[in-house]
């Protein structure tokens, strides 16, 4: 099964679907097989075949006219993020997030086949009317009402998370019990860099693709992968709420001022796995014993 993956892996990224078929019952006889999970760009997670530090994004893109939402997820830890704003603008973001797998209507499909390196894959419109969409979704996330899980009264937004999540639970049945909270980036509190500036600022890669060298290279002393992953997105997306940059600074300035409290805290952080990546390894029943032992 082992061997199996890194084949797998070399076919997803060769453009193809894989289908995991597995026998179900016992006995003797030829056995019924189903196929219990479809392995695709976006959705492509073995916990013993990921970088830890990356995040594995796959997205839904809706627009109306000028107006789109895109919604990301990434199975592997559990996170969704939620977008809203003008379509190029979420184009480029698309490029930022370093996007695996974008999932869009078939008119958007047309427009972009040839404009976008990112892998597209064409979904059907949802049929339903967009309180049935609305009912799905509250019973996915198991919440009495939108608000409950970050998600506005906007019809563009409930297609858009319908998609993605109808998406997942086909390739993914029951594998999704760790995809539960959902965060907005509010570019009033964010400020958004094209990844054309993020580049030649240098921040996370080089424009000739090298990472030596990037601001994330010198500041990366982070002891864990959520840290690391944590680190990349805050130097992507850095905060421009006044208040919310304080306090960080405080933080940062305490523990330059208490070099001991530091450097007990970077012990205890060595001790400290991936818990978003432990999550979900239990949850798509990818995991090894010694998951447990890392998790206690």
């Amino acid at each position: 099964a082992k061997a199996a993956w890194q084949y797998f892996e070399k076919l997803v990224k060769s453009g193809f679907k894989v289908a995991i078929c597995e026998q179900t019952g016992e006995g003797k006889k030829l056995m019924e097989r189903e196929i219990i999970e479809v392995l695709t760009p976006g959705t492509f997670f073995h916990p013993d075949y990921t970088d830890e530090t990356s995040n594995i994004y796959i997205a839904a893109l809706t627009r109306d006219g000028a107006k789109s939402t895109l919604v990301v997820a990434d199975i592997s830890t559990g996170e969704i993020i939620v977008e809203k704003g003008k379509f190029q603008m979420l184009l480029e973001r698309v490029d930022l997030y370093k996007i695996k797998e974008l999932l869009v209507e078939e008119e958007t499909y047309f427009e972009l086949a040839n404009s976008i390196s990112t892998q597209l894959t064409r979904v059907s419109s949802p049929l339903l009317a967009v309180e049935s969409l609305k009912e799905k979704l509250l019973q996915f996330f198991k919440a009495p009402n939108l608000k409950i899980i970050n998600i506005e009264e906007d019809p563009l937004e409930i297609k858009a998370l319908y998609i993605l999540i109808n998406f997942l639970e086909d390739k993914k049945p029951g594998m999704l019990e760790h995809l539960k909270s959902i965060k907005r980036v509010n570019s009033e509190k964010v400020l958004l860099i094209d990844p054309r500036t993020a580049k030649h600022l240098e921040l996370v890669e080089k424009p000739y693709e090298d990472e030596g060298g990037t601001l994330f290279s010198h500041l990366k002393e982070t002891l864990t992968p959520q840290g690391t992953r944590f680190l990349r997105e805050n130097i992507l997306s850095p905060l421009r709420d006044i208040e919310k940059i304080n306090r960080r600074l405080a933080r940062v300035q305490y523990f330059v001022e208490n070099r001991e409290v530091l450097k007990n805290i970077r012990e205890e952080l060595k001790k400290v796995s991936d818990i978003e990546r432990l999550i979900s390894r239990f949850s798509t029943q990818k995991y090894h014993i010694r998951d447990f032992l890392r998790l206690s």
